[in-house]
């Protein structure tokens, strides 16, 4: 993977400032630093796309609009079904399809990590990067804008920029944002939710329209745990990311079971072999997948952690010790999050390995 020398303007997020008839001086003065002489700037999210990234990529090229910038959103895949969902509820209509991002002016969110991103986009001219995960070492020859919290959701920073900028949000941006900080906080559950998360989500679902927000959770996560119609690459693809840890190229996967806990492990199999028949079709040395599962009544919630290639079962173990063996699966108790559980863990045991 290239590398170059870092020059980009790190900026945190801006809650305050001088307001103009265009938005904040500050943040407009930052789009025009790095905005291309001529051409349209696409904002785009990581691969196997899921709802934060798609919807801040919709809502962002409509706010760079509003402010006079030629911004277009594109999608790095196929939609999952929760995000198709989303769109066709709020009456958007899907973007198209970046295959190649070579060559292309950028602006990357909900993720800063060529692993996870479109085919050439080493090759593109980044101009700005909008996450809320840990940066994953890049580096650039041009100056950017990069703007990173630690946040339930991209969506929750992205509404802080209209905010910021003093422009309305329609209906629709509303209800993807609103949509897009369920999603990834699991409706305010996940241990990475912020005040703000809270707060904003309240506000986008009084715009949006959004009267029981639990009730449309529940309608979003329905869709989105459907597998009708998958083929099993498919399921597993349909939360997957790949990752570098230490030189090695590891892909992971989140699914939650479809159905109640007596078809688990037969469905847990199912996945087994989906792991090993896609790991020929990717870079990656070795795949997990964490399958969450409802525990019975008065039980909690666990993962089921699946892994395929040579040694990863030895990498699984190492990284969590304390789970137990059930029917010849790994069994993590309480379930998993990938973010704050699995990639931590992962690096960890492949950064011993490699001294």
């Amino acid at each position: 993977m290239k590398r170059v020398f870092l020059t980009a303007a790190l900026v945190l997020l801006l809650f305050t400032g001088c307001a103009t008839s265009k938005g904040n001086v500050y943040n407009v003065s930052l789009y025009k630093a790095v905005a291309p002489e001529d051409g349209v700037t696409y904002v785009v999210g990581h691969r196997n796309p899921d709802t934060d990234t798609v919807s801040t990529a919709i809502a962002y090229a409509t706010l760079r609009s509003k402010l006079g910038f030629n911004t277009v959103a594109v999608i790095p895949g196929k939609l999952n079904k929760e995000s198709q969902f989303v769109l066709d509820y709020f009456k958007v209509e899907t973007p198209e399809i970046l295959e190649d991002a070579t060559g292309k002016n950028i602006i990357l969110v909900d993720h800063a990590d060529f692993q996870q991103a479109v085919p050439g986009m080493d090759k593109a001219n980044i101009v700005e990067i909008l996450d809320h995960h840990q940066p994953a070492g890049l580096s650039f020859e041009n100056n950017l804008v990069y703007r990173s919290a630690p946040i339930g959701a991209t969506a929750t920073m992205l509404y802080n920029e209209f905010k910021v900028n003093h422009v309305s949000v329609d209906r629709k941006t509303a209800g993807l944002l609103a949509a897009a900080i369920m999603s990834d906080t699991n409706n305010l559950k996940k241990e990475r939710t912020t005040e703000a998360d809270r707060v904003y989500l309240a506000e986008l679902c009084k715009k949006a329209g959004i009267q029981k927000p639990k009730k449309f959770f529940k309608m979003m996560k329905a869709e989105g745990r459907s597998l009708d119609g998958l083929t099993d690459e498919e399921i597993l693809l349909t939360n997957y990311k790949e990752y570098e840890f230490s030189g090695h190229i590891v892909g992971i996967a989140s699914v939650d079971n479809p159905d109640d806990d007596d078809t688990l492990w037969e469905f847990a199999e199912r996945m087994d072999k989906a792991l090993a028949a896609y790991a020929s079709k990717t870079d990656a040395e070795h795949i997990f997948m964490k399958l969450d599962a409802d525990g019975d009544e008065g039980q909690e919630d666990f993962t089921v952690f699946l892994y395929s290639g040579n040694g990863a079962e030895e990498v699984a173990k190492a990284s969590f010790p304390a789970a137990q063996t059930v029917n010849g699966h790994i069994v993590c108790t309480p379930k998993l999050n990938r973010t704050n559980d699995v990639v931590p863990a992962l690096k960890n045991t492949y950064e011993g390995m490699a001294k």
